[in-house]
């Protein structure tokens, strides 16, 4: 079945490298993608023909637009964090967080979980700067990360705009959002921050275990 054959390039650690590069080799990237379409109520399709290219189809319900996210508070700002990619936001006094190789691991369940602190992250402190009160452990596509944030706020229905292409795309933002009392929120973008440091962060945590 060439449809079952095309759809292992979305398997984890799939690659059609036979070295591994910075960019490249690692089978880090399709199964992300496929994950966070179907979180989303999508879905994604290859189709290819040899010396013609290949065809990615992603397919999205028409409610895309309007989704749930948890308001986080990090430095003073405000940011949404779509709760479709969150397992669970806990305070930072009950899970226990180290340091392995410079790098942030939190124990949480039994489980090592690669920490990202938001504002080091976003720009807006420096890890040493402040210490963080909550994480917002996320998952997809196999990959865990636990957000270092402030506090979180509530949980609410957003509208998803896209950012201006003048602004660019800045490191850790998918997007913008109105909330009812009028402020303008930026929508993390949680596939960025899940991939952030990934196997620097992986490998730590491997020592560690």
């Amino acid at each position: 079945d060439e449809a079952a054959l095309l759809d292992l390039v979305f398997l984890p650690a799939f690659s059609t490298r036979t070295g591994v590069s910075e960019i490249s080799g690692r089978g880090v990237g399709l199964d992300v993608v496929k994950a966070s379409v179907e979180r989303l109520g999508g879905s994604v399709r290859v189709r290819s023909r040899p010396g013609k290219g290949t065809e990615f189809r992603l397919t999205f319900p028409l409610t895309l637009a309007q989704t749930n996210a948890l308001l986080v508070s990090v430095d003073g700002e405000t940011f949404a964090l779509p709760v479709s990619f969150l397992e669970e936001t806990v305070r930072l006094e009950d899970a226990e967080l180290h340091r392995v190789a410079s790098h942030g691991v939190l124990r949480f369940r039994d489980r090592l979980v690669p920490a990202l602190d938001a504002g080091a992250f976003l720009g807006t402190t420096r890890p040493s700067e402040r210490r963080r009160k909550f994480a917002s452990v996320l998952s997809g596509g196999g990959r865990q990360k636990a957000l270092l944030v402030d506090r979180p706020l509530e949980t609410v229905r957003i509208v998803v705009k896209p950012l201006d292409e003048s602004l660019g795309r800045p490191l850790g933002i998918s997007g913008a959002t109105l909330l009812g009392d009028g402020r303008v929120v930026m929508i993390l973008d949680a596939i960025g921050l899940l991939d952030a440091h990934l196997e620097e962060l992986r490998t730590a945590a491997g020592r560690e275990l």
